[in-house]
């Protein structure tokens, strides 16, 4: 939080923030950090990382039966 106020916040620090709400399962923030992600992409392998890192933690979530569906639709976005 003290990068977003102290510069001008780059993909990186969204995509954190939105990896982070994700694991607290905090979905109103994801979606939140996942549009200020998203309006700072510069390269295509960056919301590919993000996906890769969702993605593992959907798989861990589907083991242990837990909701993933608002998940996979943060994993859509990314990927379009």
């Amino acid at each position: 939080m003290q990068r977003l106020e102290a510069s001008t916040p780059d993909y990186w620090d969204h995509a954190t923030l939105l990896e982070l709400a994700v694991l607290e399962n905090n979905r109103d923030a994801a979606l939140d950090h996942l549009a200020d992600a998203a309006a700072v992409v510069r390269e295509t392998w960056e919301p590919e990382t993000t996906t890769n890192n969702l993605t593992m933690i959907v798989q861990a979530r589907r083991e242990r039966g837990e909701e993933i569906d608002w998940v996979n639709q943060i994993i859509e976005h990314l990927i379009k």
